[in-house]
């Protein structure tokens, strides 16, 4: 049994859909599926490096702003805070300058002029994924397929950059709400509209692609499609079709972009940089 636990496709990928498929059927009737989600991170840590703080490295501090958000938004929930653009924009902007704090140490090893560029980048980048995963919160379905389509995209993008821990941040966090999408696509509904369950998984996945990019091996440009992953989901027109056809269309469409991003890291790597 331990061995296999051990395996990183368990890890990353069973354990965390395993775990957050029955709490998804549990919260599908609630504002709260945020909870399951994030319940994918949790199931990795426990069976990788568990929850020491010390050393405070860039990837600790990026799972502390995951937990963080995924706090901040079931707060929100329990207070019955609907979406409001001025809401959404605030919380994608927090975690967006979260991102000089994640990525404090590694800035201060660069000159002046490329820490600024990092750090500018960073910040666009992650609150776009973020903003961009908010901004399709009235629909679960739609809000749960691009926290899986982000999540993978950005853990096999850090698996191609050399960065293994943070691909599993990644996948973790794919396999999770693809778990919340199965469960509301099989309901045939949608769950209540909890407009924060992509949350926890635009985080997570926009801070790995982030820091596979800073530390690893990953170039910056292969991070680019991914921001075509909300406005692609979005682009799937709503129609009468039964929700686990409406959740196969959008998903397709959310991997698209995914799937380019994968073409360009690989390609890079093939060519030698």
């Amino acid at each position: 049994m331990n061995d296999w636990l051990a395996h990183p496709a368990v890890q990353a990928g069973l354990a965390p859909f395993g775990v957050a498929l029955p709490l998804s059927l549990l919260l599908v009737r609630t504002r709260f599926m945020a909870a399951a989600v994030a319940s994918g991170l949790v199931v990795l840590l426990v069976l990788t490096v568990g929850f020491a703080l010390e050393p405070l490295t860039s990837v600790r501090k990026a799972i502390v702003v995951t937990f963080a958000a995924t706090a901040v938004v079931v707060a929100l929930e329990i207070a019955a805070v609907q979406r409001r653009t001025v809401v959404a924009a605030a919380l994608a902007s927090i975690v967006a300058l979260s991102a000089i704090w994640v990525l404090q140490r590694i800035l201060q090893q660069q000159p002046v002029a490329a820490a600024w560029l990092l750090a500018a980048g960073a910040v666009l980048y992650v609150g776009m994924i973020v903003g961009g995963t908010l901004a399709l919160g009235r629909d679960p379905i739609r809000t749960a397929v691009i926290g899986a389509a982000l999540g993978w995209g950005s853990g096999a993008l850090a698996i191609l950059g050399a960065s293994a821990l943070l691909g599993q941040i990644g996948l973790a966090l794919g396999s999770a709400s693809a778990a919340a999408a199965l469960v509301q696509m099989l309901r045939g509904h949608a769950a209540p509209l909890g407009w924060t369950l992509g949350v926890p998984a635009a985080v997570g996945a926009s801070f790995a692609g982030v820091l596979a990019s800073a530390t690893g091996e990953l170039p910056w440009y292969a991070l680019l499609p991914l921001l075509l992953v909300a406005p692609a989901v979005a682009w799937v027109p709503e129609s009468p079709r039964p929700p686990w056809q409406q959740g196969l269309l959008c998903g397709l469409a959310g991997l698209l972009p995914v799937c380019l991003a994968l073409a360009l890291a690989w390609f890079t790597a093939a060519s030698g940089g």
